[in-house]
C-alpha cells in the first residue's frame, strides 16, 4: 500500500493480551519530482525510515531530514515512552530493552507496510545502533530488509564512546559546558544553549530508560557486521569533532568483509537464502564521511554538506539496479 502522510501509530502487544502502549509516527509530505517536458511525473524516491538516539532522545531534532530530502517520504517514529510515543504500563525488560526496541522498529515497518528492499534505513547515534540490529535480524529471517543502511554518528561500541568521550572530557578541562559545544553540538541558540530541533527533542525526552547507561555494555559484534556487509550498503557518517571519534566507528569497517564473502562462489541455496544475497555492491559494503567543523548533530551544525552526502548516497540506491559506479562521498573519513 501507498505510504500517507500524516502521523499513526501501532501499538505494542503484551504478554497478557491487554492493550498495550502506542508507538507514535509521522510520515513526511514529500515535494513531487518536477517531470520532464512531455514525460509522466516520476514516481517518488524510496522512502527513509528514521531512528533517534539516546535512548529516548526523540525525533524532533532529526525533522529538518524531511525537508533536506524533499523527494521521498521521511518516516519519524518516537520509541516507547519518550516523545509523542507512550509510555510503557510498568517498567520491565518486556517493554525497555535494546532487544524490545529492536521488535518495536520492526512492528513500524510492519505497520507501515514496508516492503523488503523498498525503504532506506538511517539511525542516528543509539538510532544507527538500532537500525543495524534490526538489519542483522532481517539478514536472519523473512523480515523486510532495507534497501540501504545509514549509520550517522554511530559507534561499534558503547564501551569504547564512553572510553573516547571521557578522554574528550578530560581534555576539555572537565568542563561539561566545554565538552558539550566542542563534540556534542557546536551550534547554540542564546536562550535555549542549543538548536531549537534539539532543545525540543531534550524536553520531550524520556526518562526510563535513557542515556548510555541504558544501553551500557552494547556493542556490535563482527559476525552480524559480515551478515549484513553481506547485501546491504552501508553509510557511515560523522562529524569532525564528534564524540563519537574515528576510533568508535573504525570497526564498520568489517562491513566491507561481508561484502567480499557475497562475491564468492557459494553451494546451492534455499530460496529464503538466495533472497538475502542481493547484488554486489561496487567498493565493498560500507562508505565512510567525515563532516568537515560539525560534532555529533551534523545535520544541524553543517546542514548543507551532510544532507549532499546522505542524499548523493541514497539517491545511488534508490533503484533496483545497482549504480554502474560508486556513490562520490566528497568528505574524507
Amino acid at each position: 500500500a501507498a505510504l500517507r502522510s500524516g502521523d499513526g501509530h501501532v501499538r505494542v502487544p503484551t504478554s497478557t493480551g491487554a492493550e498495550g502502549p502506542k508507538l507514535w509516527y509521522r510520515v513526511s509530505t514529500p515535494v513531487q519530482p518536477k517531470p520532464k517536458r512531455g514525460a509522466p511525473p516520476p514516481a517518488l524516491r524510496l522512502p527513509v525510515l528514521v531512528c533517534h538516539g539516546g535512548p529516548q532522545v526523540p525525533s524532533d531534532y532529526l525533522y529538518p531530514l524531511g525537508k533536506a530530502l524533499g523527494e521521498r517520504h521521511v518516516i519519524f517514529w518516537d520509541q516507547l515512552g519518550c516523545g509523542r510515543s507512550e509510555a510503557a504500563p510498568k517498567f520491565t525488560t518486556e517493554y525497555y530493552s535494546v532487544d524490545a526496541t529492536v521488535r518495536h522498529l520492526g512492528l513500524v515497518i510492519d505497520g507501515l507496510g514496508l516492503p523488503d528492499d523498498g525503504f532506506h534505513l538511517y539511525g542516528q547515534s543509539w538510532g544507527g545502533l538500532l537500525a543495524f540490529l534490526y538489519s542483522d535480524e532481517a539478514a536472519k529471517t523473512e523480515k523486510p530488509r532495507p534497501r540501504s543502511l545509514v549509520l550517522s554518528n554511530t559507534m561499534t561500541s558503547v564501551p569504547l564512546v564512553e572510553s573516547e568521550g571521557q578522554r574528550l572530557y578530560a581534555e576539555a578541562g572537565e568542563d561539561t559546558k566545554t565538552f558539550l559545544e566542542r563534540h556534542m553540538c557546536r551550534l547554540s541558540d542564546p536562550k535555549t544553549g542549543a538548536p531549537t530541533p534539539l532543545a525540543q527533542a531534550y524536553a520531550r525526552g524520556g526518562t526510563e530508560w535513557r542515556g548510555s547507561g541504558a544501553i551500557e555494555g552494547l556493542t556490535a559484534s563482527v559476525e552480524a557486521m559480515r551478515r549484513v556487509g553481506a547485501w546491504c550498503p552501508t553509510l557511515c557518517i560523522r562529524g569532525e569533532h564528534d564524540f563519537v571519534t574515528e576510533a568508535c566507528v573504525d570497526g564498520w569497517r568489517h562491513l566491507d568483509d561481508g561484502a567480499d564473502a557475497a562475491d564468492a562462489p557459494t553451494p546451492a541455496s534455499s530460496s529464503g537464502e538466495s533472497r538475502r544475497r542481493r547484488r554486489r555492491r561496487p567498493g565493498g559494503g560500507v562508505r565512510f564521511a567525515t563532516v568537515s567543523g560539525a560534532s555529533h548533530h551534523p545535520l544541524l551544525e553543517a546542514p548543507g554538506p551532510y544532507t549532499r552526502e546522505l542524499d548523493t548516497f541514497l539517491r545511488a540506491w534508490d533503484d533496483d539496479d545497482e549504480p554502474s559506479e560508486p556513490p562520490q562521498i566528497a568528505a574524507g573519513g
